[in-house]
């Protein structure tokens, strides 16, 4: 009450609260729609992300179920004709369980090779946004993966970064001795 009469006696008007609270409020505001644009953007690649992988699972343990079948029946058939030819149907399971044992090693021996490079871009695919589709393009080795994932964390570093000066300068501009100096001014009406 009584700094309300002293303001009246010496002719200020109390200071605006928009004006006083803006750099704040701005950072707010920033902040706010940052988040909500992160986090937005976080749910609906998730969910595209998500319903894509449970239909690419869903498809490969489909073709691999279907797959071993035929596998299975072909490798049966298989027996039974070379039990027919040689006349041991224990020496056709045999053979034939050597064959399947020697594409095993072969697919063990390069599986990083036929697996993993195909799995790295089917998923960067998946997961990539629509405006990086050049990227997700390029990207078919784990060094490429590497090298993206480390260019998309210097982007968010740098967006942090970003936000901590501006809140710097919001502490800059709250900061007394500035506050002391807009009060003085106003007082003595020195600009």
């Amino acid at each position: 009450m009584r700094v309300m009469k002293m303001m009246t006696k010496w002719r200020l008007k109390p200071m605006e609260k928009s004006k006083f609270t803006a750099p704040v409020e701005k950072l707010g505001q920033e902040l706010q729609e940052y988040g909500d644009a992160k986090l937005n953007t976080l749910k609906l690649q998730t969910a595209k992300g998500m319903a894509q992988c449970a239909s690419a699972v869903t498809s490969y343990l489909l073709l691999l179920i279907i797959g071993s079948a035929l596998l299975l029946i072909l490798s049966m058939g298989l027996i039974l004709l070379l039990g027919e030819v040689i006349g041991s149907y224990a020496y056709a399971a045999f053979i034939v369980a050597g064959a399947l044992l020697l594409i095993l090693l072969i697919l063990l021996l390069f599986r990083k090779y036929l697996f993993r490079s195909s799995f790295i871009s089917t998923f960067v695919g998946v997961f990539a946004q629509a405006e990086d589709s050049k990227t997700a393009e390029k990207i078919r080795t784990k060094e490429q993966l590497d090298a993206a994932i480390m260019r998309s964390q210097v982007q968010e570093y740098k967006q942090e970064a970003q936000i901590t000066k501006q809140v710097y300068r919001v502490k800059e501009y709250y900061s007394p001795d500035k506050l002391l100096k807009k009060l003085a001014s106003r007082i003595f009406g020195k600009k």
